[in-house]
C-alpha cells in the first residue's frame, strides 16, 4: 500500500481549501421578519405588481411591490390579487431591501367591520 505525503504546506492548505468548498452545503441567507404596517390601499397596478399606500397614523412605505409568492387573504381565506381594492384598509407585512423598493410578504385585509379601522382618521 503506497501513502502519500505532502511535500510542502502549500499543498496541504489547497488541498484543505478544495475539501472544505467542495464539501459543505449551500449556504442561504434568512431575511429578517416582515415588517407589518396598518394602511389604505390608495392605487393598485396589477400589471407592475405595486401597490400605493396611505399611512394616516404611523409610517412606512408610500410604494410596496408584490411577486407570485406574496399572500393575499381577506376574511382569513386566501384569495388572489384582484379581490384587492382601493380604499381598503389593511394590514401589510413587507420586507425593506438595502437596494431596491420593498415588497409585500402578505397583505390581509377584511370585507366586515375592519377591527383596525378605529386607528385610522381619514
Amino acid at each position: 500500500m503506497k501513502t502519500i505525503k505532502f511535500k510542502t504546506l502549500a499543498e496541504q492548505t489547497i488541498l484543505l481549501f478544495a475539501i472544505v468548498f467542495l464539501v459543505t452545503p449551500n449556504a442561504e441567507a434568512h431575511s429578517p421578519l416582515a415588517r407589518e404596517a396598518f394602511a389604505i390601499v390608495q392605487t393598485i397596478n396589477h400589471d407592475k405588481r405595486i401597490l400605493t399606500l396611505d399611512y394616516p397614523q404611523g409610517r412606512g412605505p408610500q410604494v410596496v411591490t408584490w411577486n407570485p409568492d406574496t399572500e393575499f387573504i381577506c376574511d382569513g381565506k386566501t384569495v388572489p390579487a384582484t379581490g384587492l381594492k382601493e380604499g381598503t384598509y389593511a394590514t401589510i407585512f413587507y420586507h425593506s431591501p438595502f437596494f431596491g423598493k420593498p415588497f409585500a410578504t402578505k397583505i390581509t385585509w377584511s370585507t366586515s367591520a375592519n377591527p383596525n379601522a378605529n386607528n385610522f382618521s381619514p
